[in-house]
């Protein structure tokens, strides 16, 4: 006996809703005309994209729509957005097919570069792009990742490395120095290995009179060949103490210091 006002098939018709009978699933146990517009029992639901959900008469119709495709009946995120599957994680418990393109939840994403992240759809959606490429410091200097120090930099992933990161990490040129430095200085600077840039390595006979008494515990290698920074020299020639400019002492071919000019 029937025992509700209006059967799903009544209303749908009424209010020329047939969406909600084309979506009503034939593998229901009672057909559209045998359950009523308000029932809360559970049945099945398949959209016109395949999506399959369970969910009450009453609910359906309070929301109308498959909640994958949208109020639109546009479709899934994948369906609409077929281009940026390629950054879909295969580590999301959720398919892309199955969501809709403003499904709240954060998602992960991963790049052929193989770097990962994770970020709500609406918002890669504006993006488009895998960020750690645009920052990732071997991104743009590629060539570095042949002086990064995987030993030393032991349990550090290199991709997840920023370009202008402020954090110390070690490396070794191809000259076997090993130094330290952050990203951002290896951005900004013209040269890599301090070591190969600095006075000591580059004017060995200079850099042997090095007043390491007078020069605060300062080394030659701890300055380019080009500094303007005042140092102390003992002369080889005759042993006097003397200061220049880092760079006119690199600069300068004579053995003799400015005591033994005079």
């Amino acid at each position: 006996m029937r025992k509700f006002k209006m059967s799903l098939d009544e209303y749908a018709r009424t209010n020329n809703q047939p969406k909600l009978l084309d979506e009503y699933a034939d593998t229901n146990t009672n057909s559209p005309s045998e359950i009523g517009c308000n029932s809360t029992v559970t049945v099945t639901w398949i959209c016109a994209h395949g999506h399959t959900e369970t969910e009450s008469v009453q609910k359906r119709i309070r929301r109308g729509y498959c909640s994958v495709c949208g109020p639109k009946s546009s479709g899934s995120f994948a369906q609409l957005h077929p281009d940026m599957l390629k950054y879909w994680s295969k580590k999301n418990t959720v398919s892309p097919y199955e969501i809709p393109p403003n499904y709240s939840q954060p998602v992960l994403w991963e790049c052929p570069e193989g770097h990962s992240w994770e970020r709500k759809i609406t918002i890669q959606l504006s993006v488009k792009s895998c960020p750690l490429c645009k920052s990732s410091l071997f991104v743009q200097l590629p060539d570095l990742l042949d002086e990064w120090d995987a030993e030393a930099n032991k349990g550090i992933d290199p991709n997840s490395v920023y370009a202008y990161s402020n954090t110390a990490y070690m490396w070794k040129c191809k000259n076997g120095h090993s130094y330290s430095a952050t990203p951002a200085q290896l951005m900004r600077r013209s040269y890599r290995c301090p070591v190969c840039e600095s006075f000591g390595y580059l004017f060995p006979d200079a850099a042997a009179e090095w007043n390491y008494d007078k020069n605060e515990a300062k080394t030659p290698f701890d300055f380019t060949a080009n500094s303007q920074k005042n140092a102390w020299f003992i002369c080889a020639e005759c042993g006097s103490e003397y200061t220049s400019k880092i760079a006119n002492r690199a600069r300068r071919k004579s053995s003799k210091c400015p005591c033994c000019s005079k």
